[in-house]
């Protein structure tokens, strides 16, 4: 059976790590399993990058950060594959472009147009490991393109679709540094562990703040009603299975995401800078000759070099409570109003709202109380 694994930054992100998940993949093959692995860069090594492009240039070319940041993947996947050979398993390495990750032509944020893995098939059929540089793909005009945040995941659970398409009984792990999906962030505060859920819930979750998985990759999953399982490298257990499964009204989530709240002059050209730039608006008011704008924190930098004057920013905390039945909730509500909130919105699967930092820690416990 074909099992492609996709093991994420914190995974392979230094040498005793990387030597640990060339042992999770021999525990598979002697479980009779076929890996194709796809890997993450290591630790943080894309976001170094990109923080030195931006210390030469306030505004590098997308295509040339393209070319950096693709070579992030590339030094985990050819690790990886040395230390695999060292341990008596045959494998090669290759880039997105190099097993068939076709793009659009679009750069920093491209979609995959086909997935062609001749090579990877190659591989499997001369009992080879094939290791995928994740995050990346090559444009039908033939330039290296990267395909946003997460955008491993998004290769993994692309590679898994196709295998099955055409061997058919393909299984696909997810590894990371949590032992599946929790409804708060395990990092911030210890919570219950989903043992399996539903397509539709992990997308809200991703979309809004969890960081567990990427939603374009949940979303592409759920469109083949593909099923996918999340593991942790470091802890042993029985992680979460992810497919289309029934849920009580009674299961949620939390997540929140760092932000920026800016206030600043009303111009036209502001909305067309932000989405040319793929800077992604949270929220966004209208008021007479202003605007408030909210944007993901890790977004702020690559702002202030493309506008230079506002009128203020505030760091904030973008809440959200994901589950189903929540606008028939007045506990929750009663639960949420207490605290000083903006922008709340409530829809029968969501309930979001923006708090200031100093008033998170008090609104997660109220909110994951009993």
């Amino acid at each position: 059976m074909i099992l492609v694994m996709k093991f994420g930054g914190s995974s392979v992100a230094n040498k005793e790590r990387i030597l640990n998940v060339a042992n999770i993949i021999k525990g598979k093959i002697i479980e009779g399993y076929k890996p194709v692995v796809v890997v993450s860069a290591m630790g943080k090594t894309t976001d170094n990058l990109l923080n030195l492009a931006y210390e030469i240039s306030k505004n590098p070319p997308k295509r040339e950060l393209d070319m950096l940041i693709s070579v992030g993947e590339r030094i985990s996947m050819a690790l990886l594959s040395i230390a695999l050979n060292d341990i008596g398993i045959p494998s090669r390495s290759f880039t997105g472009s190099q097993v068939g990750i076709i793009t659009e032509n679009r750069f920093n944020n491209a979609r995959i147009m086909e997935v062609k893995l001749n090579r990877v098939i190659d591989c499997l059929n001369n009992n080879e490991v094939p290791i995928v540089a994740g995050f990346q793909g090559v444009s039908i005009e033939k330039e290296i393109t990267t395909l946003g945040r997460g955008g491993s995941d998004l290769t993994a659970i692309a590679i898994a679709i196709e295998l099955n398409k055409r061997f058919g009984n393909v299984k696909c792990e997810i590894w990371t540094d949590v032992d599946g999906v929790y409804a708060t962030d395990p990092r911030i505060k210890k919570s219950y562990k989903f043992d399996k859920i539903n397509f539709d819930m992990l997308i809200e979750m991703a979309s809004f703040g969890a960081k567990v998985m990427h939603s374009r990759a949940v979303s592409l999953s759920a469109k083949f009603n593909f099923p996918f399982h999340i593991y942790s490298s470091f802890e042993k257990g029985g992680g979460t299975m992810v497919g289309d499964f029934l849920e009580s009204p009674k299961i949620k989530s939390i997540t929140q995401m760092d932000v920026v709240l800016i206030k600043m002059k009303h111009n036209n050209e502001i909305l067309k800078k932000l989405t040319s730039n793929d800077i992604q608006i949270v929220l966004f008011q209208k008021l007479s000759n202003s605007i408030i704008l909210v944007i993901k924190q890790s977004d702020f930098n690559q702002f202030r070099n493309l506008f230079e004057s506002f009128e203020s920013y505030h760091d904030k905390k973008f809440i959200s409570v994901i589950g189903y039945g929540l606008i028939n909730s007045p506990e929750i509500h009663s639960k949420i109003i207490k605290y000083p909130i903006e922008f709340l919105t409530i829809s029968d699967l969501r309930i979001s709202f923006l708090i200031d930092n100093s008033f998170f820690e008090n609104i997660l416990d109220e909110l994951t109380s009993n």
